[in-house]
């Protein structure tokens, strides 16, 4: 399981709950009755605490939301419903290898035939049968579908109410489930993050009715039509997925949590048209049947933490590509699947208009049936029954959730914005300036370019996209920059893991500026599309992200990345089990199978049989001892970094520093506070280095002047010019990297801690004299003026070694060093068109074809970051090859902004702190 600190956590255990009496009691009218029924009790849930300390939760205005009817008491570990033959770990652990370990039917025969085999079968169908006995998820069944020309097909399916019941019903899942909306707030600012931090569960749970205890299971369905084989006559499934809003994100995206189940497989036919859309829709509707009298009444069930709450499971969201969300909201496909915008004017990013509505649908449907197909077709929608219609509270449009994936990634800036921008530099200059890019961790290095690349994934779309603004910024067209700017920027945003009113503000002022300088494309001939932006449905339904965000919660929640992770389990896998002759029965089976050992494996991980593996890493275990942050007088710890009042530069500047220094009390977080990070360093033990001589380290990492800067820092460290001697044969111990932990940030918490790796390594040769590895020297960030604050706090650096002084000096200073190349401080402000900043060599007064360098201590370091060379349209590109050092060659760098999500974040956060500052 992760992490606690990864997602909410209930802080009453609901026994003690119930026998301190504190529980409290609410009669609720619980509609026509049939005879003399009493009205039902409802105990209020357990407040979950916040997830973080910076963030103000707020209840529900129903003390019944989330309510429970009763308590189903946990005492010790779950009742056994197996055989106790499986509590023998050697029969586990055999049966489990026989049955999962990819052996062949020749190997698992062989095996079963030896005489002491430690297990009781003979033969592997013994096997399989025992297998078909344990507890599994919810049965499959065999829906029988009537095509147009009267063929019968076989639909496999789960009762979908079923699903839910088991989902909310894990008990794994216990600290990581919600049962009631809250709203988060930061400071007075509205924050969206998880679903139940959203606006439609809370706007659900009041149409539910006040005071009847209902608990809102948010369904989230999602589909996707995957490959099977490309031989065997080019076979596909049809997958349909389904979990629940109750369950954490942080567990619902990772595919080993089994947080996301498979509801069943769409027959895939030859149907096209209306037929093949109404197919879809009439095989959706018989998976989601359960769902519209448990939707309407709710449904008891117990629940992870042990209350049994009367559910209500309703449609929330719907994850897929654009043609599957046309194909699930009945869209035609040049219309959008979401609001009334007319075909012609879906390009335009200042239009208006107003999300569809059920009602829109079915007063189209019943003008239909009169005859005037007028209404259907002014709204775009297609003469079909679609499966939603009959389900409680579901309005398929606000369901239509965000694709990152698909929109985004491999959309407007993979298919678009990379070949607009590929237009602009020229493909082979593109290529070579991408080779030229410093190498840093975090960030692929594209060695041969990017047009040896024919099919792009979301993955290497995000790799590019961290890189792309460095490669333009030197363009001489500035508004096909700053409109590149503002996609990237709106890219990077929807990516945090919550976003505050503030966000949403930016984010839509990103979109609507690029609409702004879009025809730059045009006007230079970068797109030349005959349908013009209209064209592009993908960029008018970014125009949607502000609303769903405010509805649904934080994009990550339904990223189609999860989706297509989950096809190598639930299909895939089943499809290599099978042998390819009426694959679903048996891929149905084979999922069966693999829920029972899931399940087997957690109950006897809960009576103690079997244990995780502890994870282990010794490039951790060792830590600096030098690091981390002090608490001082105005300025408060948060989370890896340390906080402090925002400083007004005007008054700074007439001497009033002390005079905007607040005095800052506990750990919430306020708008006028300002984050700096101070992280966890970590080198790994002394074995992991090597003793290297001055000389080597001068000469293979580039050190040129260790000596003299080893011998400046003692200096003004002991206070004393009086030192043993320092030559270039001593031996010093020496480390490839040094990793920095960053804790999760007070201004976003719900974001991931973040991990960066910084590295010192030479070039390394074979034999031969080739090159087996490329040097790399990354670059930091290091404090410089301490009383400054946002970027200009720091000056960057690159590293060339990671040292200890020889033993003969460990009584002067025994901890790790660094030795850094320095640049200039940063411009005083970002560049106007590209929104980076610049900085350049910084070189010795007295030598000027010299880099100045110091050694400082390793804790001094603060974040890794990423210099880009400065270019130019002048630049002779030719001469760059993998073995070029451009942050020698060069002389001006743009701090990359976009090196990663988190350093995209706290540059933004720099920004806005210190723009309010100086209001």
């Amino acid at each position: 399981m992760p992490n606690a600190d990864a997602g909410p956590s209930c802080g009453v255990v609901p026994e003690l709950h119930a026998r301190s009496g504190a529980e409290v009691l609410y009669h609720c009218d619980p509609g026509p009755s049939r005879g003399r029924t009493a009205a039902p009790k409802f105990m209020v849930t357990p407040k979950c605490k916040s997830p973080h300390s910076s963030i103000r939760e707020e209840q529900h205005t129903d003390p019944t939301a989330g309510g429970v009817l009763r308590w189903k008491q946990w005492k010790g570990p779950p009742k056994s419903r197996y055989d106790p033959m499986w509590k023998n770990k050697t029969i586990f652990e055999r049966a489990n290898h026989l049955s999962n370990g990819q052996l062949s039917k020749g190997k698992q025969r062989e095996f079963l035939e030896q005489d002491d085999t430690g297990v009781p079968w003979k033969t592997i169908r013994e096997l399989d049968r025992d297998i078909d006995g344990l507890p599994h998820g919810p049965d499959w069944r065999v829906t029988h579908v009537e095509l147009p020309d009267g063929e019968i097909l076989d639909m496999y399916h789960r009762n979908a109410v079923d699903v839910v019941r088991m989902l909310i019903g894990t008990r794994r899942f216990r600290n990581y489930m919600r049962y009631a909306p809250v709203k988060h707030w930061i400071a007075d600012k509205r924050v969206y993050g998880e679903m139940w931090s959203a606006k439609w569960w809370w706007q659900t749970q009041n149409t539910l009715g006040r005071g009847r205890g209902a608990t809102v299971a948010p369904v989230i369905l999602s589909c996707d039509q995957t490959q099977l084989s490309r031989m065997s006559g080019n076979r596909t499934a049809w997958p349909v997925y389904m979990t629940i809003g109750n369950i954490s994100r942080s567990v619902r995206r990772r595919p080993s949590e089994h947080a996301v189940m498979l509801l069943g497989y769409i027959p895939v036919t030859e149907l096209t048209g209306n037929e093949g859309r109404q197919f879809f829709h009439d095989c959706m509707r018989k998976m989601v049947a359960s769902m519209i009298k448990a939707g309407k009444d709710g449904q008891e069930m117990l629940c992870a933490d042990g209350g049994v709450r009367k559910v209500f499971p309703i449609l929330a969201a719907f994850i897929a590509d654009f043609a599957e969300q046309s194909l699930v909201a009945s869209s035609i496909w040049s219309r959008c699947p979401i609001c009334v915008v007319p075909a012609a004017e879906r390009g335009d990013g200042s239009a208006d208009y107003r999300t569809r509505t059920k009602v829109d649908w079915l007063d189209a449907w019943d003008s239909l049936e009169q005859g005037n197909s007028s209404t259907l077709n002014d709204l775009g929608l297609h003469p079909i029954t679609p499966f939603w219609k009959s389900l409680a509270c579901a309005n398929i449009s606000t369901a239509i959730a965000p694709d990152l994936l698909h929109q985004l990634h491999k959309g407007v800036v993979g298919d678009h914005l990379n070949k607009w921008l590929t237009r602009l530099i020229g493909e082979k200059r593109f290529d070579q300036l991408l080779v030229g890019l410093p190498r840093a961790s975090g960030i692929r290095h594209f060695s041969r370019g990017k047009s040896v690349i024919s099919q792009w994934t979301g993955k290497e779309t995000k790799q590019l996209a961290k890189v792309l603004m460095p490669i333009i910024a030197g363009s001489h067209k500035p508004e096909v920059v700053k409109a590149a700017r503002n996609m990237v920027d709106f890219m990077y945003r929807s990516h945090l893991a919550q976003l505050t009113e503030d966000d949403l503000t930016q984010l839509d002022a990103d979109l609507l500026s690029f609409h702004d300088l879009k025809d730059a494309f045009r006007d230079s001939g970068l797109y030349t599309s005959k349908q013009g932006f209209k064209g592009i449905a993908k960029l008018h339904m970014l125009s949607h992200y502000g609303q769903s965000i405010r509805l649904l919660g934080a994009p990550d929640n339904f990223n189609t990345e999860n989706t297509e992770r989950l096809h190598i389990e639930y299909v895939k896998a089943g499809w290599r089990a099978s042998n390819r002759v009426n694959e679903i029965p048996q891929m149905t089976k084979y999922l069966q199978r693999r829920e029972s050992w899931i399940l087997l494996r957690i109950y006897l991980s809960d009576i103690g049989i079997l244990f995780p593996e502890a994870e282990s890493s010794g490039f951790e275990k060792d830590r600096d001892e030098t690091t981390g942050p002090l608490q001082e007088e105005n300025d408060f710890v948060m989370d890896g970094g340390i906080c402090e009042a925002v400083i007004n530069p005007r008054k700074r500047k007439r001497g009033h520093d002390e005079a905007v220094h607040l005095g800052i009390k506990g750990g919430a977080w306020r708008h006028n506070l300002i984050w700096h990070p101070w992280p966890k360093i970590s080198t790994g033990s002394d074995r992991v280095s090597t003793k290297r001589s001055a000389a080597d380290l001068i000469n293979s990492h580039g050190a040129q002047h260790l000596i003299q800067a080893t011998r400046r820092f003692l200096q003004d460290y002991t206070g004393s010019k009086s030192l043993r001697p320092l030559h270039e044969k001593h031996q010093f111990a020496v480390w490839p990297r040094f990793r920095l932990e960053h804790g999760r940030v007070p201004f976003n918490p719900l974001d991931a801690a973040h991990k960066e790796a910084i590295r010192a390594t030479p070039k390394q040769h074979d034999e031969l004299k080739r090159i087996t590895r490329y040097s790399t020297f990354d670059t930091v960030l290091f404090v410089s003026s301490p009383n400054l604050q946002g970027v200009h706090r720091y000056t960057a650096g690159r590293v060339r070694a990671i040292f200890k002084l020889p033993k003969h000096l460990h009584f002067l200073y025994p901890k790790k060093l660094v030795y850094v190349e320095h640049f200039q401080p940063f411009s005083v402000k970002p560049h106007p068109i590209h929104g980076m900043f610049t900085t350049s060599q910084r070189m010795e007064r007295n030598n000027p074809l010299s880099r100045h360098a110091s050694v400082m201590p390793l804790s001094k370091i603060r974040m890794g970051c990423h210099l880009t060379p400065a270019y130019t349209e002048n630049d002779i590109s030719d001469g760059i090859t993998l073995a070029s050092d451009l942050l020698d060659d060069y002389r001006r760098f743009y701090l990359n902004s976009y090196s990663s999500y988190f350093v995209f974040n706290l540059l933004d956060h720099w920004r806005k702190q210190l723009e309010r500052g100086s209001s």
